[in-house]
């Protein structure tokens, strides 16, 4: 061995110990369970009770809520109609007997075709009678509460008028039960708002205001609107 290769060989050799040395003076490799890097969290944070969240004062994990609930538009209804000087319509069942034993009769067929597609669902025709003219004589709105039969607008909303032994319609529409009056007549009947329901949670369902002409009601213009929180009425 030449004095070149000799000094080689020693010179690795002390390469070698020093690398030894330097991992003996590292201690143990961290765990899994001590890891803080951005995929794991130390295994004490939270006593295994939350996900990580912190509720900014130092102790313990924030409390997540289990869900956002949407507000009620029902509720709504009555406070719009007091702001519109009106009163929402309070519906009763239609019976196949009594004095609107006539206006029953009509909906036979669209109760035959409920019946037969959702022959487990318990369907009710509604009717309020109200005086819209003032002449004495009660008109009749008939509101077919008929679930999973409805258009998206709402469900088949009719009124009628008495001469003499006919009922005959002043108004035929898709909307919700949720009918106001108004305090005031326009063209000798009362001022209509009927509600035109939107999708999902009522959103963007609109107030319509219905006018009498020529005794027949006709949409006028929309009042309200639901954005999902309020009814917003339209800006003058």
């Amino acid at each position: 061995m030449t004095l070149k290769t000799g000094s080689i060989v020693f010179v690795g050799i002390l390469l070698v110990a020093a690398g030894v040395a330097w991992w003996l003076g590292q201690g143990p490799v961290p765990t899994s369970d001590t890891t803080t890097g951005p995929f794991a969290f130390p295994a004490d944070m939270d006593n295994g009770t939350s996900a990580g969240f912190n509720n900014g004062n130092g102790g313990g994990a924030a409390t997540v809520p289990k869900e956002i609930t949407a507000p009620d538009i029902n509720t709504h209804y009555t406070e719009l109609y007091s702001n519109l000087q009106a009163n929402k319509v309070e519906f009763e069942t239609l019976n196949s007997t009594g004095p609107y034993a006539a206006l029953y009769a009509l909906y036979s067929a669209d109760r035959a075709a409920y019946e037969k597609i959702f022959p487990a669902n318990t369907g009710r025709l509604l009717v309020a009678a109200i005086d819209l003219n003032g002449d004495g004589v009660d008109e009749a709105i008939v509101y077919e509460d008929f679930f999973g039969y409805c258009g998206s607008g709402g469900c088949a909303l009719d009124i009628y008028k008495k001469e003499k032994t006919v009922w005959v319609s002043i108004l035929s529409a898709q909307a919700s039960k949720n009918v106001g009056i108004s305090y005031a007549a326009q063209n000798g009947y009362a001022v209509l708002f009927l509600s035109v329901e939107g999708a999902g949670l009522g959103y963007q369902t609109q107030i319509v205001r219905y006018i009498a002409i020529n005794e027949k009601y006709q949409p006028a213009d929309t009042v309200a609107t639901w954005n999902g929180a309020m009814f917003k009425r339209p800006r003058k």
